[in-house]
């Protein structure tokens, strides 16, 4: 669940703006899927989860084993 700076929750019609996500987003649709599953990004991701998750057993083979299929999808994501 998402709530404000204050621990309000949102409200219908409110904007929530995810800076880190969008800037995410825009990396992937700039360089490709594969960033995500063999490039920097994936292990910008599993060093994320380690430094956060004491005793993580995170870590890259998921992402570089992983088949990538990509498929052309219609998504419209208003990104500020």
């Amino acid at each position: 669940m998402f709530v404000k700076a204050d621990g309000s929750l949102y409200n219908e019609r409110d904007i929530m703006r995810r800076p880190v996500l969008a800037k995410t987003l825009r990396r992937i649709a700039n360089m490709g899927g594969h960033e995500f599953y063999t490039g920097k990004l994936a292990a910008e991701i599993v060093a994320d989860l380690q430094n956060h998750s004491k005793g993580s057993i995170h870590s890259l083979s998921p992402f570089h084993d992983s088949p990538v299929h990509f498929k052309m999808l219609a998504v419209m994501i208003y990104l500020k």
